[in-house]
């Protein structure tokens, strides 16, 4: 974790689990060491090929999902920076509205003194 940043609760790059495309290449080289075979010939293989076509298809949800997450991720970093920034901003402003009742009390003592002076 960066140092400065606030912990979000999910930290996608140090997780536990493989990431989707590792897990799709260990499906893939488990596909090539199945024989294809005719349908006659080995159900059970052929049972095995479409579950393992199935967790293919799971893996590629897994993908979008996880893609998904880390633009969401992104999105709410970005909003955080933007709402530090306008707090800044906000701060900035209320600081230059007093300085700037301070200029004007001072120019009303000033006239003030012209006047009596």
């Amino acid at each position: 974790q960066k140092q400065g940043k606030k912990n979000t609760g999910i930290d996608i790059q140090r997780q536990k689990y493989k990431h989707p495309s590792e897990v799709e290449t260990i499906l893939n080289s488990i596909m090539r060491l199945i024989p294809a075979r005719s349908e006659g010939e080995n159900c059970e293989r052929n049972g095995m090929k479409k579950h393992f076509e199935l967790l293919k298809q799971e893996v590629k949800a897994t993908r979008t999902v996880y893609r998904t997450l880390r633009e969401l991720l992104l999105t709410a970093e970005e909003l955080h920076q933007a709402s530090l920034r306008l707090q800044l901003m906000d701060d900035k402003t209320a600081e230059l509205i007093e300085k700037q009742k301070k200029r004007r009390k001072g120019l009303e003592r000033w006239k003030r003194g012209q006047l009596e002076g």
